[in-house]
């Protein structure tokens, strides 16, 4: 299964977790702020589990710490 995420987008995560912000994660990437978002929710599909809490998106969920 993790073979199959490409490292791009899970530097895209990475990014999120050091920035706490979509929107400066978007700008280190070069990216608009809904393709972030979009990656974020694609990566969360793959894994079937949320790798931010509901209710502070920049927060990561005791799955998306590990």
């Amino acid at each position: 299964m993790l073979a199959e995420i490409p490292i791009a987008q899970l530097r895209v995560f990475l990014h999120v977790l050091d920035a706490k912000s979509y929107r400066a994660a978007a700008d280190k990437d070069l990216r608009s702020q809904p393709a972030v978002s979009k990656n974020i929710q694609w990566l969360e599909e793959k894994l079937g589990e949320p790798l931010f809490e509901a209710d502070r998106r920049t927060t990561p969920t005791p799955f998306g710490k590990v």
